[in-house]
């Protein structure tokens, strides 16, 4: 379909092909926001994941995080580990 020519009013049929153009592309850009937020969204969750397991920690589906290689407390400065363990954590939950 030709454009219509200057000094020419537009058809009902190009206005709504203009408003479904303009649409489609709100969707579109809409939908490009949405991939690149779920994207970021994975890489955080697989840094926490990566996280507490680093540090004997586990996270379930339901984001629970378990302590599945706690120290035994017979190691030296058991308190102290135990503490940053801790602090490791509650990073991983923060995150999640």
């Amino acid at each position: 379909m030709r454009p219509p020519r200057r000094g020419c009013a537009t058809t009902p049929l190009s206005e709504d092909l203009r408003q479904l153009v303009t649409g489609a592309s709100a969707v579109i850009r809409s939908v490009d926001e949405s991939a690149d937020t779920v994207i970021a969204l994975k890489r955080a969750l697989q840094e926490a994941e990566e996280l507490a397991r680093r540090h004997g920690f586990d996270v379930t589906g339901l984001g629970v995080v378990l302590d599945i290689d706690p120290p035994a407390p017979d190691v030296p400065d058991y308190a102290a580990i135990q503490e940053e363990r801790a602090v490791v954590r509650a990073e991983v939950i923060d995150r999640l």
